[in-house]
């Protein structure tokens, strides 16, 4: 299944990362990543704020099975879309309580987070 993500659903991805990496969470447990899993999710994070910064021409993102593809590179890879979405719950379950929060955080409505979520929830990518 291919799931196309917009410029906002990009970046509620990607604050999810960094919630993950660097927030304090108080109404759940952070979820647990070796040293290596972080560093990659760290790389992921600037791969993608690279392309956003520079998404003149669009960005043409997707998650598939061969992973998370914007611009037709592979930044990640299908284990690792797994670990994204892992994180999306994660900060979803701290900040999806609050439509303000999750606007002030990402930028974005909650209603998308919502439908990224739905979207990712009905695909075979959890």
């Amino acid at each position: 299944m291919k799931i196309i993500l917009s410029e906002n659903e990009l970046k509620i991805i990607l604050s999810s990362i960094t919630w993950i990496l660097y927030a304090t969470f108080y109404l759940s447990v952070r979820p647990e990543f070796t040293q290596a899993e972080q560093d990659r999710l760290q790389a992921i994070f600037e791969q993608a704020c690279h392309f956003l910064h520079d998404a003149k021409g669009g960005l043409n993102a997707h998650i598939d099975g061969s992973g998370l593809v914007v611009r037709d590179v592979r930044i990640a890879s299908q284990s690792e879309v797994a670990h994204l979405v892992l994180c999306l719950h994660s900060f979803y379950r701290e900040v999806g309580h609050s439509g303000a929060e999750v606007a002030a955080v990402t930028g974005v409505p909650v209603a998308q987070f919502d439908n990224l979520l739905a979207r990712i929830s009905g695909s075979s990518l959890e």
